[in-house]
């Protein structure tokens, strides 16, 4: 997964994991990197390895640690409550997140996870507000925090939930708007964004992503789905079509812009504002550890819309393999 995953995530995975377990001395971590792929089943990996390349996932595998017998014990697996238990360590009984949204009993009103009405998302006055502020435990991103008061702690995602359910209490979070086409927060963490974000935002990458469309990253016989682009039980966007290639120029750029996770692209304009990030907020470069969780959203968006044994979940996974 490209230089993010060799550069850092070598040093979470190696450091933080194998040197506990063999209790042997490691340099000092100095950022740590949390990705979660939402939707992604432990056996995914085992049925596309095949097909990835040695700078993706077998990076991660080769030099990791690699749990074939992890299991949730809560029985909601949506995206709310399974990143808060990552982040937490916890169950949802206890860091309160139950579900996506849920009812309110004692207010007689349904809430979702993440909303806030004190904390306006900034730029789009008219959305309802965001913030953690339901999280009830502590996560390991605030443990940092809370260790040196001059770690830099972050959550990014396609999804809100999946950035500030990872971001905690003390961090920051920045998510995909899918009304601009570029990444947003909320007045929970800033009074008004960074330079560097107004000026990737600027940049409308996600226009490069319209006039590309979404066609098979290899040749068509790399496939164990090949045949199977077209399924009965497979739904669509109607201006996507049911088969490769899928073309976004049939859309309204609005309406591109809300659609773009459901292809890969999502996650690729996540992984560049991940690059510009650590840039910018110059993470990892001293002695105090930084801390940065990227939430890949897309597999999640996909697998709903044209199902986890589809052509293009297989493609989705293949493209994050090379993000």
């Amino acid at each position: 997964m490209r230089k993010i995953n060799k550069a850092i995530i070598l040093l979470t995975l190696i450091s933080f994991t194998l040197s506990f377990a063999k209790g042997e001395k490691k340099e000092n971590v100095k950022l740590v990197l949390q990705l979660t792929v939402d939707q992604l089943r432990g056996d995914v990996i085992d049925k596309y390895k095949s097909s990835f390349t040695e700078d993706g996932f077998y990076y991660l595998l080769n030099n990791g640690a690699n749990f074939t017998n992890a299991h949730y014990i809560h029985s909601m697996t949506k995206t709310a409550p399974g990143h808060s238990t990552l982040s937490t360590g916890s169950t949802p009984s206890k860091h309160g997140i139950v579900n996506n949204d849920w009812f309110e009993k004692k207010d007689d009103v349904q809430v979702y996870s993440c909303e806030d009405h004190n904390s306006e998302i900034l730029g789009e006055a008219d959305k309802l507000g965001r913030s953690p502020k339901r999280l009830m435990s502590p996560t390991l991103s605030d443990k940092i925090a809370e260790h040196n008061e001059k770690s830099k702690v972050f959550g990014i995602s396609v999804k809100d939930r999946g950035a500030i359910l990872m971001a905690g209490h003390k961090g920051k979070a920045f998510w995909y708007s899918k009304n601009s086409g570029g990444f947003v927060t909320s007045k929970y963490y800033y009074s008004g964004y960074p330079d560097w974000v107004q000026s990737f935002n600027q940049q409308k990458l996600v226009d490069t992503y319209y006039e590309k469309g979404w066609d098979l990253i290899y040749t068509r016989d790399k496939y164990q789905f090949a045949d199977k682009d077209k399924n009965n039980y497979e739904k669509t966007l109607p201006e996507l079509g049911y088969t490769f290639p899928h073309k976004f120029i049939k859309m309204r750029k609005k309406k591109f812009y809300a659609d773009l996770p459901y292809s890969p692209w999502g996650d690729r304009l996540t992984y560049e504002f991940a690059k510009a990030l650590i840039k910018n907020e110059k993470l990892g470069k001293d002695d105090v550890v930084d801390y940065l969780s990227i939430s890949f959203s897309c597999t999640d968006y996909i697998g709903h819309l044209f199902g986890p044994n589809t052509l293009e979940y297989e493609d989705q996974i293949l493209n994050l393999d090379k993000t």
